[in-house]
């Protein structure tokens, strides 16, 4: 009896460690494939950061350079002087194509402004070469006199213009350039409505 007694018990033991083992090995393989799914995950998260980081970057340095390339929407020596923008058309001796001139740059298209007005510049300063010789040779007649600083004002805010487009548009060497030419013909002529605009201007580019 006591021999059967200890079979059985053997037999129970056996089957206990049995399942015992069997229990171990399930969750052995819980823990396993727990640890694979996290494994996945983090190999999931650096593939997803390393295809995240490249595109914000990408995206920052995108929006670097559209700020970098629109001067026209930064502030400028011209507003920090709080001047105020030229209009062509607003003169008396305004010519044809000043519209156009005014009508780019309250558009904001500056590049273009500034091309139209160097063409009209550079007629306008053939017309006073061409009016002041004329009154030279008659300065008697008061009419071309008259004429000569009609062409010169003209020319003057004119070359203001200029010199707005150059300093929007950031050519600073330029329009210091300008600047001094305009200061000059100023102390010559009688077009002195923004010389003294014109050396504050100058003064702050220089210090750029």
């Amino acid at each position: 009896m006591r021999q059967d007694n200890g079979q059985r018990e053997t037999v129970g033991s056996d089957a206990m460690d049995a399942m015992i083992v069997q229990g171990l090995g399930r969750r052995q393989d819980k823990v396993d494939r727990m640890a694979e799914m996290e494994r996945a995950m983090h190999r999931r998260s650096i593939r997803m950061w390393q295809a995240v980081v490249p595109l914000a970057a990408a995206a920052c340095v995108a929006a670097i350079f559209v700020w970098f390339q629109t001067p026209a929407d930064n502030v400028t020596p011209w507003d920090e002087l709080g001047l105020s923008r030229p209009v062509l058309t607003a003169y008396r001796t305004a010519t044809v194509g000043s519209d156009d001139i005014d009508k780019l740059v309250e558009t904001g298209d500056y590049g273009q402004a500034l091309v139209k007005t160097a063409e009209a510049l550079k007629a306008s300063d053939k017309r006073v070469e061409a009016a002041a010789e004329a009154a030279a040779a008659c300065a008697e007649d008061q009419s071309l006199v008259y004429a000569l600083q009609l062409e010169r004002s003209f020319a003057s805010e004119l070359r203001w213009t200029y010199i707005y487009l150059l300093v929007k548009t950031g050519d600073h060497q330029s329009a210091m350039a300008e600047i001094r030419r305009y200061i000059h013909e100023a102390r010559h002529a009688e077009c002195k409505e923004h010389a003294e605009d014109a050396g504050k201007l100058l003064e702050k580019l220089e210090k750029k």
